[in-house]
């Protein structure tokens, strides 16, 4: 289409409509094939004769050449109204491709949605464009046969794709560093886009750690593929494979006691009112466990906080007492006053050094906040206590029971168990692939746990980036699906600050309804306001197809009316009559992607809003 028709006013594109061309070119045809054919039977010769013969061949045949090359855009566009097809390419093509452009990210087949593909998408909603099948040649529909199933395999409208000219798209990959969410039902395509852009981000150099619920088989196998084709080691973490899985400490990093607190309230569910009441109980009590595990030499564990604070706080208590003893009265203090400070105890060791502790050591400013807390902590009326740890205690329970207790309180020491102990921030720092599965069919409450752990690990790592390495290192890209289940204030701060230390997100749910369901519809706001680009593949619900027709523009979208009237009364003669038809063109701002066409979307196709400010509609390839 020139330029000088698409901007003029009274222009307005007609998508579904016979092909008039190819009509054409087949009457210029008949009359070529007729002059030759003519010709032939009734032998007419001479130079003159022969020259007119052939002139009009050649005239009738150069027109329907003409005609047919007229027709064919048309043609094009009416096959992209009607036939779909499964976009595939092998993975080593698309390696070769990245090795030249290094910077750039491969978003699949499409194009920019633009005025021009609005109005078309505008004109093609309520109508039938599969009946163009019928203006396509015999020829055409019959060569497209085989397209058929793939385009009833796909579902949805093929025309969606259609409206614009797509080819394959290379953008920045610095778009991805603003975070990105997908949206979509069930098998409309996420996980296969998930694993092209992890793939992706795999060969840009970066390092790729992903969180999978469903541990499904292709997107792991595929990287576990693409990470030997580099050269690069590959993670695999999952709940129902112990034997196959590394082990991972989620507290191993930190800088202050308050953060290992913080990741073990953080997997409890969040409440308002009572259940906040205990939410932050339980946080008081992982810190003031945590912090007498550090007081005596221990590195705190999931697994170690968990016994200690539920079934060994006298024994704890007793082991940070005796250290401080030492420290005061020299190792031979048990030797010289141990029998002394029990009877003050009246029998019982540690009662006697709680006391020692509390009326000697604290009024000469010998105490220990650690010792102060846990004792606090010990003392506190136990059925009180017990009912405040109600809900906190069947998490713990099950995240140190057999096979999490060594999957996530791996000990570095027990040289029987050969699984290699990956750190999350040495991870990062090295690269490779970390291959997270959390099965959530199997227990979706300790999928989830699971989850926010290594998302307030992750969150550590970053912080720790940012705040000691100026947020220098190998880039890291974090890919989430099903994330509405690990939601936390982790996975919150990675998102608000990791762009900094060179983390970008990619999180994936159903639809916004799962966020508001799980945190809460100011939660869900915060996400969506943090990731600058947004993936909407096939979605029904109002909320999702709202939030991100929000984000569009409007565009000036072109309607066509038509008007026919007639006119006649008893009184005038019959011949006297009046009628008019008229035809007008209007314009009217409408967003510039219909809602409608969101549940209409073909699997394997997306409509995205980017970092960049544009819209852009594509197909989804399959990765072999």
């Amino acid at each position: 289409m020139s330029k000088s028709i698409e901007t003029n006013g009274l222009f307005m594109e007609n998508m579904y409509r016979p092909i008039y061309e190819i009509q054409s070119s087949y009457a210029w045809a008949g009359a070529s094939l007729f002059t030759a054919g003519s010709w032939v039977y009734h032998g007419v010769s001479g130079h003159d004769v022969s020259m007119v013969a052939v002139s009009v061949i050649a005239a009738t045949a150069g027109m329907s050449v003409k005609r047919l090359k007229e027709a064919l855009p048309q043609i094009r566009r009416q096959i992209k109204l009607v036939y779909n097809y499964q976009y595939l390419i092998e993975s080593n093509a698309l390696w070769e491709l990245s090795k030249t452009q290094r910077d750039k990210a491969f978003f699949g087949r499409g194009f920019e949605w633009t005025i021009t593909e609005a109005n078309r998408a505008y004109q093609l909603v309520g109508k039938r464009p599969e009946h163009a099948k019928g203006f396509l040649p015999w020829a055409v529909r019959r060569a497209l046969k085989k397209v058929e199933a793939d385009t009833e395999k796909l579902e949805g409208r093929p025309w969606i794709q259609g409206c614009g000219d797509e080819q394959d798209l290379w953008l920045d990959a610095s778009l991805f560093w603003s975070h990105s969410f997908y949206t979509g039902l069930p098998g409309a395509g996420k996980t296969t886009m998930l694993t092209l852009n992890s793939v992706g981000a795999l060969y840009r150099g970066n390092s790729v750690l992903v969180l999978d619920p469903k541990n499904d088989p292709n997107w792991k196998n595929r990287l576990r593929a693409e990470a030997k084709r580099l050269g690069v080691p590959f993670y695999y973490f999952n709940i129902a494979e112990p034997s196959q899985s590394v082990r991972i400490d989620p507290l191993v990093n930190f800088t202050v006691t308050t953060e290992i607190a913080s990741r073990l309230a953080n997997v409890l569910e969040k409440g308002s009112g009572s259940s906040e009441g205990f939410r932050s109980y339980a946080w008081d009590s992982f810190y003031v466990t945590a912090e007498a595990l550090r007081f005596i030499g221990k590195r705190p564990s999931i697994k170690m906080v968990a016994d200690y604070m539920l079934n060994r706080k006298s024994e704890l208590a007793l082991a940070a007492l005796s250290k401080i003893m030492t420290m005061h009265y020299g190792p031979d203090w048990y030797a010289n006053m141990a029998t002394q400070i029990a009877e003050e105890g009246r029998g019982s060791l540690l009662q006697g050094l709680i006391m020692r502790y509390q009326q000697v050591l604290i009024p000469d400013d010998k105490g220990e906040d650690a010792v102060s807390s846990f004792i606090g902590f010990l003392t506190h009326d136990q059925s009180h206590q017990s009912k405040m740890l109600a809900t906190t205690k069947p998490m713990l329970t099950q995240l140190t029971a057999a096979p999490l207790d060594k999957m996530l309180s791996p000990d570095p020491n027990d040289t029987e168990d050969e699984r290699p102990i990956i750190d999350i921030k040495k991870f990062i720092d090295t690269g490779g692939v970390l291959y997270i599965a959390t099965d959530s069919s199997g227990n979706p409450a300790i999928s989830a746990a699971v989850s926010k752990l290594i998302m307030e690990d992750t969150c550590a790592a970053a912080a720790s980036r940012y705040n000691y390495e100026g947020g220098k290192g190998v880039r890291v890209s974090v890919f989430g699906d099903e994330i509405h289940s690990a939601l936390s204030d982790g996975l919150i701060n990675l998102a608000a600050m990791g762009r900094g230390a060179g983390f970008e997100l990619h999180l994936s749910t159903q639809g916004v309804p799962d966020l508001i369901d799980k945190a809460g519809d100011a939660v869900a706001s915060r996400v969506l306001s943090l990731t600058a680009n947004w993936f909407c593949l096939r979605a029904r619900d109002d909320i999702t197809r709202e939030r991100f027709a929000a984000l569009l523009p409007e565009y000036p979208i072109k309607s066509k009316q038509w008007q026919l009237s007639s006119n006649t009364d008893s009184t005038s003669k019959l011949h006297n009559f009046s009628g008019s038809v008229g035809e007008r063109i209007m314009e009217a701002d409408k967003p510039a992607y219909p809602l409608s066409l969101m549940s209409e979307l073909p699997k394997l196709q997306y409509v995205a809003r980017l970092a960049n400010g544009k819209t852009y509609q594509c197909r989804i390839p399959i990765l072999l």
